[in-house]
């Protein structure tokens, strides 16, 4: 019977230490979130940015108040004429998709 009981107590022991552990493994992801590289950030960037603008024309006008064919007009245009240019960090796509997504909704650029 003592044997039991210690048996039983180890267990619940062994199982608060393992509760404890999960517990501060959660704290501690959610306080110090896992740090993506350039190349991950990229990638979900391009993405977001693919489901935004080339799933659909319902998207893409909902978020800028113009259709796909359109938005790519005149990224080709802006492109053409060398008016802008993507960056290392941002691809043209985006840029214009910001500030397009800017003046459709009256919203401020917060960065």
């Amino acid at each position: 019977m003592q044997l039991l009981i210690s048996v039983v107590l180890i267990l619940n022991v062994v199982t608060f230490m393992i509760f404890m552990l999960f517990i501060t493994s959660i704290v501690i992801h959610e306080t110090h979130p896992m740090e993506y590289s350039i190349r991950e950030r990229k990638r979900r960037r391009t993405e977001k940015l693919n489901t935004l603008i080339k799933d659909s024309d319902v998207t893409c006008r909902s978020k800028l108040h113009m259709n796909r064919h359109p938005f790519y007009v005149y990224v080709r245009w802006l492109a053409i004429l060398a008016v802008l240019r993507g960056t290392k960090n941002m691809l043209l796509e985006e840029i214009i998709f910001m500030f397009l997504r800017t003046l459709a909704h009256k919203l401020k650029n917060n960065m």
